[in-house]
């Protein structure tokens, strides 16, 4: 199994930040997540969501489960695929700049083949991992301030 984790600095309140962690398209583009859809949501919370990864240019299949969310402080989400398990796990702590997040990933390999490449897998995954945290980030910043930026909803009679 290999670990690996970056603090990433948010600048938003951790309310904020927790609620753009809830909207399963804030996940496109980590680790590999796109095409995301099935998304269940049980009282507000992300739960799950299917997806698909291109890996080695082949879309491969995977789901994504929320196995722990302690409300504006921690998310523990585990991603599956056929030949890889991998574990995102999330801490956020109120910071000067808003929100410092703590990602953290674990991933194991599942089948034969990916075991055969783990160390090149591994070692691709580890040198852009701080990167991929960083434009995860920016990403998130840039939807809550988009957010921010809309006028408010009229009000419904």
């Amino acid at each position: 199994m290999a670990r690996m984790h970056h603090p990433v600095e948010i600048a938003a309140p951790v309310r904020a930040v927790w609620l753009e962690l809830q909207k399963a398209k804030t996940w496109n583009g980590l680790s590999g997540i796109a095409n995301i859809t099935d998304v269940v949501e049980t009282k507000e919370l992300l739960s799950s969501f299917a997806f698909t990864a291109t890996v080695a240019g082949a879309p491969r299949p995977g789901k994504a489960v929320v196995r722990r969310a302690d409300v504006d402080e921690h998310l523990d989400v585990d991603i599956q695929q056929k030949d890889m398990s991998l574990r995102i796990v999330m801490n956020l702590e109120p910071s000067e700049a808003g929100t410092r997040l703590l990602i953290g990933l674990e991933a194991e390999p599942k089948s034969f083949m990916v075991r055969l490449a783990w160390g090149a897998i591994i070692g691709s995954v580890e040198s852009g991992f701080p990167a991929e945290a960083e434009s995860f980030a920016s990403r998130m910043e840039l939807a809550i301030s988009s957010n921010n930026d809309k006028p408010p909803a009229p009000p419904t009679e």
